[in-house]
């Protein structure tokens, strides 16, 4: 993890081995934020799906690239920007498969973005010219 004087980023290398600090990060800082244990766990297996997806995918598993989140809460909203350099995804245009559809052809993965649209409230995606921006957005009440 690089350090960064501010306490809502976290930027770190791209490698699967570094999940579990990535859903550390959001675990600790979402529940020093909003006190509720289910909301906390729920966003960080969100951003953990987002994260390994861009490191298998994306990033291709070279871990020499960057991941860089920021979160933070707004009124009772909680956002997190999640910014790489990767392959574009758009996130957003993604069509899941249906259960059927993930039985019936076997499938072993492929659920992570479903995941993620059921836990989030909003999803948007920007590609600019040397990075990609994906921010969620979860609504909680205080």
């Amino acid at each position: 993890m690089e350090n960064t004087s501010e306490p809502n980023i976290f930027i770190i290398n791209s490698d699967l081995k570094n999940l579990s600090e990535i859903r550390d990060f959001i675990y600790n800082y979402t529940l020093s934020k909003i006190p509720d244990n289910d909301f906390a766990l729920r966003i960080s297996l969100a951003v953990d799906e987002v994260c390994s997806n861009l490191t298998k995918y994306s990033y291709k598993l070279y871990s020499k690239n960057f991941i860089k989140i920021k979160i933070d809460i707004v009124g009772n909203k909680l956002q997190i920007d999640i910014m790489d350099n990767g392959e574009e995804f758009n996130i957003v245009d993604y069509k899941s498969p249906s259960l059927k559809e993930y039985y019936s052809n076997y499938m072993k993965s492929g659920l992570g973005i479903t995941i993620i649209k059921l836990i989030v409230d909003e999803i948007s995606y920007n590609s600019y010219e040397n990075y990609n921006s994906l921010t969620l957005i979860k609504y909680y009440t205080k």
